[in-house]
């Protein structure tokens, strides 16, 4: 509290100091997922027997196996990049669902919000080569009345 200054007058608040580590944000910026529930969207689940299947041990340069370090229980990595997804979609849907039951007012602004963040987004990644193409895209399908996910299509 010895950061704030009141007017000893009026008792009106007329300064706040040392705003280090607070975050001030628009509206529409504040009312997004977390980072966590952030990223490609995959409405269908994975199957594992639809991925190829991983060698457990590989050969070090003395001949010695070893197992795979990242131990992928014998199913390609991919698979388990797209179940990532896939839960994180599932709770990114959960999440925004029981913010509309708690707040519905979050829902609209983030809805509300969508064509900000994703000018954001294209901002951010302008000079990126491989995006820069992908915003080019989403731009000219903006220009033509076509509104679609700049975020989705980076994630």
């Amino acid at each position: 509290m010895q950061n704030i200054l009141v007017d000893k007058d009026t008792g009106d608040l007329t300064a706040i100091i040392d705003w280090e580590c607070v975050s001030t944000l628009p509206l529409w910026r504040a009312c997004q997922p977390t980072q966590l529930l952030q990223g490609r969207e995959r409405a269908e689940e994975p199957r594992r027997e639809r991925y190829s299947v991983e060698e457990e041990a590989a050969v070090a340069g003395d001949g010695e196996f070893q197992l795979d370090a990242l131990d992928n229980e014998g199913v390609n990595s991919l698979y388990w990049v797209h179940l990532l997804e896939y839960e994180r979609t599932q709770l990114r849907r959960l999440f925004v669902s029981e913010m509309g039951r708690l707040q519905p007012v979050w829902v609209e602004e983030f809805e509300r919000g969508a064509l900000r963040t994703d000018f954001e987004t294209a901002v951010h990644n302008a000079d990126n080569g491989f995006c820069f193409r992908i915003i080019r895209e989403w731009l000219d399908a903006y220009e033509c009345g076509e509104v679609r996910s700049l975020r989705e299509r980076l994630a």
